[in-house]
């Protein structure tokens, strides 16, 4: 059987700087060469705000009107436009075998030519609310075939439908998206890679300098979400670190390599991490690296990230010296512990998970 066409919802993918943006801009452009290459098509249907030419590689764009939100307008649209994409490439004999979606609620009723449908998550932070849970079981059952970024989410999925764990795909991350820089002779500040939001648990690393004033001063480098970033330097002031702590906003790649490079430890103090991307780059980049006992990230960093329980600030304090104090052969180990995270990787996975659900869709029929 040839590789399957796929069409990918793209209306909520064109996303600021993030994991999400990350994962698209990586792995679309990858996976659209691996089916190309094998008989089959990437598709993406855009919405009103678009994924660039860069990001979609080799894949067909189909333009839409279809919104990035909130998520009652894409319910009221999104199965509409969907079902008429579905019919007009019918029509052209380019019929879809799979349709690929990262949004909740996922489109509701048959679809015509009744395609595979893949849903991926990064994580499921919906679950922490009773409505949340109750959509992602009934995208359990919905989908066909599931596909997450570690085997974290993909225990927390069959937690939530025993069926689940026979339809999960793995698929992780990759950290190959920049070229690390030779480590910094006199490592400046310990460093906070990405969003600012309150499942980040920026406070904790604030209430560990707090506690500790033997550590080094902190960077945090990300985007905020709304009002977090005012927030935040609100607590500064309260713990009395004016002049220990630096908002640095948004970076590009080039910027995340120096970043890393002047690190002297990178701190990864989440409540909840899918994956733990910040993780995974700080072992590409040679970096002593402090994580929470949460979610992914243990086993995104396996033995060369030092754990400490994401609510003790005394804990996160004392991981973090254990961390500066590893030897340089233990950070090569965790170098060569992150070359596995490789964004073709990725992609092949991925294109494989398309392919097992498609298979098993047409069996089906």
């Amino acid at each position: 059987m040839n590789c399957p066409r796929v069409l990918v919802l793209g209306n909520v993918l064109a996303q600021p700087p993030g994991g999400v943006a990350r994962h698209t801009r990586e792995v679309l452009p990858r996976a659209a060469r691996l089916l190309a290459e094998s008989g089959g098509e990437l598709v993406v249907l855009n919405g009103s705000r678009a994924l660039q030419p860069a990001d979609l590689g080799e894949a067909r764009s189909l333009a839409s009107d279809l919104p990035a939100g909130p998520p009652l307008l894409r319910l009221g649209t999104e199965g509409r436009v969907l079902r008429a994409t579905l019919r007009s490439e019918a029509r052209a004999g380019q019929p879809v075998d799979v349709v690929h979606t990262a949004q909740l609620p996922l489109p509701f009723g048959r679809l015509p030519g009744d395609p595979a449908l893949v849903w991926l998550t990064h994580d499921l932070r919906r679950a922490r609310t009773r409505a949340g849970r109750w959509i992602i079981r009934r995208a359990l059952r919905r989908a066909t075939g599931l596909v997450t970024v570690s085997r974290f989410v993909a225990r927390e999925l069959a937690d939530l439908a025993p069926e689940a764990r026979e339809k999960t795909a793995i698929a992780p991350n990759g950290s190959d998206h920049f070229t690390p820089l030779p480590r910094s002779e006199q490592p400046e500040y310990l460093l906070h890679l990405g969003h600012l939001e309150p499942r980040k648990n920026v406070d904790l690393l604030l209430h560990a300098l707090a506690q500790d004033e033997t550590l080094p001063d902190l960077l945090c480098a990300g985007a905020a979400k709304p009002g977090e970033l005012e927030r935040l330097q609100a607590l500064v002031g309260t713990l009395h670190l004016s002049g220990r702590v630096r908002f640095a906003g948004p970076f590009d790649d080039q910027e995340r390599a120096e970043l890393l490079a002047r690190a002297a430890c990178v701190v990864v103090p989440s409540w909840l991490e899918g994956f733990g991307l910040a993780a995974a780059e700080a072992l590409r980049a040679g970096a002593p690296l402090a994580i929470a006992r949460a979610g992914a990230l243990p086993e995104v960093a396996g033995p060369y990230g030092v754990s400490f329980r994401p609510e003790r600030a005394d804990e996160c304090a004392r991981a973090i010296h254990t961390a500066i104090a590893r030897s340089a052969s233990e950070l090569e180990r965790g170098q060569r512990h992150a070359q596995r995270y490789r964004w073709d990787r990725s992609a092949i996975k991925l294109v494989e998970a398309w392919t097992r659900f498609h298979r098993f869709n047409s069996s089906r029929s």
